[in-house]
């Protein structure tokens, strides 16, 4: 899978991220809990919410997803 990310645009509540955190990268859905503590939330069930131990940088807003079969 490839995906298209905007590193421009702003991440809200929702959006499908590139986030480096913790010095790892990955892709999740970026969301913020009722404290306003930013998290990631896996799409995955058998994961847990990611809660930064460190660090948080949004990397890009997913804007879009190209398969190769």
């Amino acid at each position: 899978d490839y995906v298209i990310v905007d590193s421009k645009r702003p991440a809200v509540k929702g959006n499908y991220v590139v986030a480096l955190v913790d010095n790892g990268s990955t892709v999740k859905t970026y969301m913020k809990d009722n404290h306003g503590r930013s998290y990631l939330h896996p799409e995955n069930k058998d994961y847990e919410d990611i809660y930064p131990e460190q660090d948080l940088q949004i990397q890009g807003v997913v804007v879009g997803l190209t398969r190769w079969y």
